[in-house]
């Protein structure tokens, strides 16, 4: 999407149809092709040999970012909690039933400290979206959602003895950072009314909280436990 914005800002192209798939619910037969599909979240190399797959990896961020700035396995429920209830609403989701913060405290141990009902399924996804010229898009709808601002940052290689922290995700603050600039935003907590974000682990959401200035540094459990990223909070986030 970031190389379709450029391009259509620049006149290279007038209208870019800008793609994104992935296939990963197998029958349970080629689950070990899943399974190895999942060490290349991060360095295959190096880290996904050593048993670093996605549970795992998320796990120590997790336990991280709990022993840094004393994180609960309550704030981590309150996101799961949120996003499933959201789903429950969605016809189109993966899984739809009412899911509660004490039903993700209950759910089976994973990793710990991440519960069953704190990780991502296993699913098939895509997506297409349309850009086009300003012009373009006049000809085409009277309804036009406009791209005011885009960043985008890769540090470390991917790999977790490269990373600067566990606790923190400098790459995400970086890029958010060129976005808002990008877009003109200087107070994102007041000025973004909704926000979809990667929430592969409930954990995750939590430390995006802080690196898109949605919460300050370690206060992300508690911006989720005080309700500040639900429908009707300061920010409606994944809903």
């Amino acid at each position: 999407m970031r190389h379709a914005v450029k391009d259509v800002r620049n006149g290279e192209h007038e209208a870019v149809l800008a793609c994104g798939v992935e296939k990963m619910n197998l029958p349970k037969e080629q689950f070990p092709e899943v399974q190895s599909n999942m060490t290349n979240v991060v360095d295959r190399e190096f880290d996904g040999v050593n048993g670093i797959n996605g549970p795992s990896y998320f796990s120590l961020i997790a336990q991280r970012h709990m022993h840094e700035y004393g994180t609960t396995r309550e704030e981590l429920s309150a996101v799961s909690a949120k996003n499933k209830t959201h789903a429950a609403s969605n016809p189109y989701a993966q899984f739809q039933d009412e899911v509660d913060a004490d039903d993700v405290t209950d759910s089976y141990p994973i990793a710990p400290p991440l519960h069953l009902l704190d990780c991502s399924g296993i699913t098939d996804g895509g997506a297409a979206l349309l850009l086009v010229s300003e012009e373009k898009a006049r000809e085409l709808t009277d309804t036009a959602a406009y791209v005011t601002g885009s960043g985008q940052s890769c540090m470390a290689s991917n790999s977790i003895n490269n990373l600067p922290s566990l606790s923190r995700w400098p790459q995400a603050e970086v890029a958010s950072r060129e976005a808002y600039e990008d877009a003109g935003i200087e107070d994102p907590l007041r000025e973004i009314d909704v926000a979809e974000i990667h929430d592969c682990f409930s954990i995750s959401e939590i430390v995006e909280y802080e690196e898109l200035g949605f919460a300050e540094e370690g206060e992300g459990g508690q911006f989720a436990l005080d309700g500040r990223s639900q429908l009707d909070g300061d920010v409606a986030v994944n809903p």
